[in-house]
């Protein structure tokens, strides 16, 4: 574990093989089906053609569940963060970059125009855009 990973990642792994070894035992008991429906028998084809599709539809459903949950447990992206400042004397608004400690009606630093302290008067947040894959 020294590499960086968590021990549920390696989970992760464990699933995906589980669920690829179920997917080839069911297209193993699939195809077995269709050699017996070759063969002529009938009752033991309609079984294993069941089962097999039956364990192919689960292992398909489980994979799209599985990449539904990693979607969902993803970090989501960083916000970037914008301070409003403002100066009340002479109304000239700037937007910076949010610093740590930054909150609505804290003074900050003076103003270009008439150097009066300027206000934090808003607070903002951007999405990060979402790239295609």
């Amino acid at each position: 574990m020294s590499s960086g990973q968590k021990p549920a990642s390696y989970l992760v792994y464990v699933f995906m093989v589980v669920v690829l070894g179920i997917l080839v035992f069911a297209l193993y008991i699939t195809f077995e089906g269709f050699l017996a429906l070759i063969t002529g028998l009938d009752q033991s084809a309609t079984y294993q053609l069941m089962m097999g599709l039956l364990g192919v539809m689960m292992s398909m459903y489980m994979f799209m569940q599985f990449r539904k949950r990693l979607t969902l447990i993803r970090p989501p992206p960083p916000l970037s963060m914008t301070s409003v400042v403002e100066c009340k004397k002479c109304g000239l608004k700037s937007l910076r970059k949010f610093a740590r400690g930054d909150f609505v009606f804290k003074t900050v630093e003076n103003c270009e125009k008439c150097s009066t302290p300027m206000l934090v008067t808003g607070i903002y947040t951007e999405e990060a855009r979402k790239t295609a894959l």
